[in-house]
């Protein structure tokens, strides 16, 4: 293989060997750097970590290389980069260092058991009784520190008599865990440890949405460069291979942006198919029962011209049905779940939300002003991870933040943007933004708070796909008059770099 790599890799000409060649350098002076911060004095622990580095570094640029050469297209890059990229994640970052994830391997566990709706235990709260072994392991592992033995153990099939409470998960649809529950099913079937068991649900996770974000990619006509950006950020990584309620809902929100700009864009959809509206049907049913709260993305649909439906009146009476199947399968959810509650109540804010609208709209503007320039970004790029243990080199918020605007300037020179687009593309923006931050104030913020509580920049992550469309001009930028040429190459392989030092991070702080 390290001769194929020495006969594709060009002579140090081009620029795209030159930022190969300086993020390499980087990360190794990151890797020392962290080495160094972390009190970590044995050298052999260094060259066996600079080593697995720069070799991993070198596979994935051959195979970059290799893909060029063939002329693949970026939704198969991102594709080639997704899994190993995923895997690192899956065989480094423990389960249960990501926020909340007790609760959400909880959910998935009980949900891979045939328990598809949560009941409320003791105290009213959702419980759900689990083996000794995953018990043990979700316990021990709160401060980080735990008996690894009991990873590689066979489950003995018993369970633990008091039940673990899991209010913050019981909310969620079983769908949305359904990627972890299949592979925790196939593992316990094959009789795995329980590390295998885990970690096959977070493959299957991964899969999923490795498959979705291709497919996102691959439909849509424009920004593939910033859904590529998006899709393989560290903090993209960790929730898509942990147990978390967003790893369906990143990939299915990318894919309901993708799927509705190929639709409004393609020119060559003259009149769109049964399969495809079949298909508007069931995105829109799916991304309501994942998390409601970006529901409001389904509003693109109303963005494809008429003529694509055959009539005004068709193309209404399909949005209806559309979102009246979706606000369906919303309330029959919520009317199943409230029968056996344990979610986290609704508190006193909701009052004060409807006696003082302006207030608390000032309360979320505050928040986002506050909060942005620091935790939203770095939690939205993942430069801290895990339950905010692991912080990646500042550089690298730096370098990410420079990275996502000039994916996010090219996109917007190279399209134009109609201004009812650009109006819906704010609304939907605005509209999901106030909604969780409505969920998090009505079930997280204390009373007599004045700003939201609990809010994390991974949330925004699933309507960044609409900022080109935000900032976009009504005229397309002439090709002599643009500011930026810009290739797909370099923010793929910038978040390659960017999720290796994330890897050697959690490694570092995991040795310490």
């Amino acid at each position: 293989m390290l001769k194929k790599a020495s006969e594709l890799w060009p002579k140090l000409k081009t620029k795209t060997n030159a930022f190969i060649l300086c993020f390499m350098i980087l990360n190794a002076i990151l890797t020392v750097h962290l080495f160094m911060r972390h009190d970590i004095n044995s050298k052999l622990a260094l060259m066996v970590a600079l080593i697995a580095e720069v070799l991993f570094e070198l596979v994935m640029v051959w195979l970059f290389y290799r893909l060029k050469r063939k002329g693949a297209p970026i939704e198969k890059m991102f594709l080639a980069f997704v899994i190993p990229i995923g895997l690192l994640f899956i065989a480094f970052l423990p389960p249960q260092q990501t926020p909340d994830a007790y609760a959400h391997l909880t959910r998935a566990y009980e949900i891979s058991q045939g328990q598809l709706v949560a009941k409320a235990g003791e105290d009213g709260v959702a419980s759900a009784t689990l083996p000794v072994e995953l018990r043990h392991y979700i316990e021990h592992d709160s401060g980080y520190s735990y008996n690894a033995n009991v990873l590689w153990q066979p489950l003995s099939g018993e369970t633990y008599e008091e039940q673990k409470f899991y209010p913050s998960a019981a909310g969620y649809n079983f769908l949305i865990y359904a990627p972890h529950a299949v592979g925790i099913l196939i593992g316990r079937g094959l009789r795995l440890p329980l590390y295998f068991i885990l970690a096959l649900g977070r493959v299957f996770s991964l899969l999923v949405f490795a498959l979705l974000g291709y497919f996102a990619i691959k439909f849509t006509p424009r920004f593939k460069m910033l859904f590529m950006f998006l899709a393989l950020m560290p903090m993209t990584m960790q929730l898509v291979t942990g147990y978390s309620a967003d790893a369906l809902t990143l990939g299915v929100a990318f894919f309901l942006v993708g799927y509705a700009l190929k639709l409004i864009y393609d020119d060559k959809i003259k009149k769109l198919s049964r399969w495809q509206i079949a298909g508007i049907y069931v995105v829109a049913a799916i991304m309501g029962i994942c998390k409601t709260v970006y529901f409001p993305l389904c509003a693109l649909f109303l963005l494809i011209p008429y003529q694509k439906f055959g009539s005004r009146c068709r193309k209404w009476i399909h949005a209806i049905l559309a979102a009246g199947i979706s606000a369906t399968l919303v309330v029959v959810w919520m009317k199943l779940q409230r029968t056996s509650a344990g979610t986290l109540p609704i508190n006193d804010q909701f009052g004060f939300i409807l006696t003082h609208p302006l207030r608390y709209i000032m309360y979320i503007l505050g928040t986002i002003l506050d909060y942005l320039s620091g935790f939203y970004l770095s939690s939205t790029f993942g430069t801290s991870l895990g339950a905010w243990r692991f912080d990646i080199p500042y550089i690298y918020f730096y370098l990410a933040f420079v990275v996502a605007a000039l994916v996010l300037v090219r996109g917007t020179e190279h399209y134009e943007v109609k201004p009812i687009v650009r109006f819906v593309a704010w609304a939907v923006f605005t509209t999901i933004t106030v909604a969780f931050m409505t969920v998090m104030f009505t079930q997280w913020t204390k009373a007599d708070e004045k700003y939201v509580d609990g809010v994390q920049g991974r949330y925004f992550i699933p309507i960044l796909t609409l900022v080109p469309l935000m900032f976009s001009s009504s005229k397309k930028t002439p090709a002599t008059k643009r500011k930026l040429e810009f290739s797909s190459d370099y923010p793929l392989l910038f978040n390659l770099f960017f999720c290796v030092c994330g890897i050697v991070t959690i490694i570092m702080v995991d040795l310490a």
